[in-house]
């Protein structure tokens, strides 16, 4: 089975969900600006990190409905792997189109018919120091980091089951709240903030691949394919 085979099954259904997301994405987004006139007051709407969670959610399930049907139907491992991360990259370049024309097309619209702005914030507001070319690098590496992780996360449960999901969880969970992490955290994100030390958003390629490279192995545990 071709990795374009693998890709053209589970593009349409994701597709459909892709599309729902963002209309009902939009529909909140033009929430905002009625409510805004209404009564007022300022809003701030986020719009990325939004679907930067719907994508880390699409990753996971990749693996948990798609992985053994792509298997049965002659996929090899390998195959499946480069399908999904093709599929994840398409659907993250899509969301980033259709994101950036909601920022310029909504407060076009919105001072046409007269209503109040709302301020859709992202990395563009909260990192000002950014050029829009770097602030699509800051959204494209974020959000495949966390589909990564949670692409990672869905291998584990392929194949070693629930459980040791709730205990490498259990694990990130204790590891934040260690002051010190935190405090690193908290650092790091002021830094950037001020400007400083923007280019580290490429560190977060090693662990994307090595996240990659750790899924993989992991899925060649549950198949001989």
């Amino acid at each position: 089975m071709k990795i374009g085979s693998i890709f053209q099954s589970m593009f349409p259904e994701l597709a459909k969900l892709f599309t729902i997301f963002w209309l009902i994405l939009t529909g909140i987004l033009m929430s905002g600006y009625v409510i805004t006139t209404l009564t007022s007051t300022q809003v701030f709407l986020f719009v990325w990190p939004i679907f930067l969670f719907w994508i880390g959610s699409v990753s996971f399930n990749i693996i948990k409905h798609d992985f053994h049907y792509a298997l049965k139907l002659g996929a090899t491992r390998k195959q499946f792997m480069l399908a999904s991360m093709l599929l994840v990259l398409v659907f993250i370049g899509m969301g980033a189109v259709v994101h950036h024309s909601l920022i310029q097309l909504l407060p076009w619209v919105a001072s046409i018919v007269g209503m109040e702005q709302v301020l859709l914030l992202g990395f563009a507001e909260f990192l000002p120091a950014l050029s829009l070319s770097f602030v699509l690098v800051y959204e494209l590496i974020t959000v495949l980091f966390v589909a990564i992780i949670l692409f990672f996360i869905a291998s584990v449960r392929q194949c070693f089951g629930t459980k040791a999901v709730y205990f490498f969880l259990a694990g990130v969970g204790v590891l934040f709240l260690i002051p010190f992490v935190q405090e690193a955290m908290i650092t790091y994100v002021t830094t950037l903030h001020r400007g400083e030390a923007l280019f580290t958003i490429y560190w977060f390629i090693l662990p994307i691949m090595g996240l990659l490279a750790a899924s993989h192995f992991l899925l060649k545990r549950t198949s001989l394919r």
